[in-house]
């Protein structure tokens, strides 16, 4: 359905609009080939348009590695204020194993306190410092906010840790 709406251009006047839906089109169909095409267009061509951030995240979003964090680094140059953003950032940080994410979670929840992923990916985060009170903690919150299995796994895996280390 979303398909034919896009072919319809219903909402879509505004080409950096197209351009967003379509890329996230492509995303979904896992045509990341075809969200690059588009994504590769969009900071020169649509410079100082409202939304042009969105592409920057899509492209961080297919991206690996370092390119996945530079592409995350360009969008909050962007829109400094993107929970989700930060959010991707640290992920991407963390699958490449580029340093600590915790930072990046705590800013996401700051600007998104309702944001489950990054609690839990905090607690994964803090987890791995050997915080394990304050990834327990962030486990909590997630559960509170329907964040379960992940949740209750992590939590449980620091607090078996907590009892450990306290033997």
């Amino acid at each position: 359905e979303a398909q034919r709406e896009l072919a319809l251009a219903k909402g879509m006047e505004d080409e950096l609009q197209r351009v967003i839906a379509e890329a996230m089109a492509a995303f979904a169909k896992r045509d990341f080939k075809r969200v690059l095409e588009l994504t590769a267009m969009g900071p020169s061509k649509f410079e100082r348009h409202f939304g042009v951030e969105e592409l920057c995240w899509l492209e961080g979003c297919v991206a690996t590695g370092q390119d996945a964090v530079d592409h995350f680094d360009a969008c909050l140059m962007i829109r400094p204020g993107y929970a989700l953003a930060w959010c991707a950032r640290g992920i991407a940080k963390d699958m490449a194993e580029l340093g600590d994410s915790e930072e990046d979670y705590t800013r996401a929840l700051r600007l998104n306190p309702r944001l489950q992923i990054a609690w839990v990916n905090r607690a994964r985060a803090r987890q791995r410092k050997g915080n394990l009170k304050g990834a327990a903690e962030d486990c909590t919150r997630a559960l509170e906010l329907g964040e379960l299995a992940r949740a209750y796994a992590f939590r449980a895996l620091a607090t078996n840790s907590m009892e450990d280390c306290e033997k």
